[in-house]
């Protein structure tokens, strides 16, 4: 699943409400699918004529003012993105998340 929210976020995590994606309590208007589910994201791009799409974290899911622990995050969501996209056949390109925090960490990523 590659919805959860980064450490320090303010809103609250990303979950599921009879088929539509909220940010804490807030709608996000579109169905949780659409940005959950990796064979219906595919089944959209190549619905629309697409050669490819890229898919990253929203902007809401990079942690910010957290501590060493958005290491941990940062590297388990980057291996959740790339087996995720390495499953596409190349119609899905994967843009990593980094610390917005700590350059250091950035650099590594």
């Amino acid at each position: 699943m590659l919805w959860r929210a980064g450490s320090g976020n303010p809103f609250g995590g990303m979950n599921d409400h009879d088929g539509e994606l909220f940010l804490g309590n807030i709608p996000l208007s579109f169905p949780t699918a659409a940005m959950t589910d990796i064979d219906v994201i595919v089944a959209d791009t190549r619905k629309v004529g697409l050669g490819a799409r890229v898919v990253s974290a929203p902007p809401f899911a990079f942690p910010v003012h957290t501590s060493s622990e958005a290491d941990d995050y940062v590297a388990a969501y980057n291996e959740e993105l790339a087996d995720a996209v390495s499953r596409t056949d190349g119609t899905l390109v994967g843009l990593g998340l980094v610390r917005l925090d700590d350059v250091d960490a950035a650099r590594r990523r």
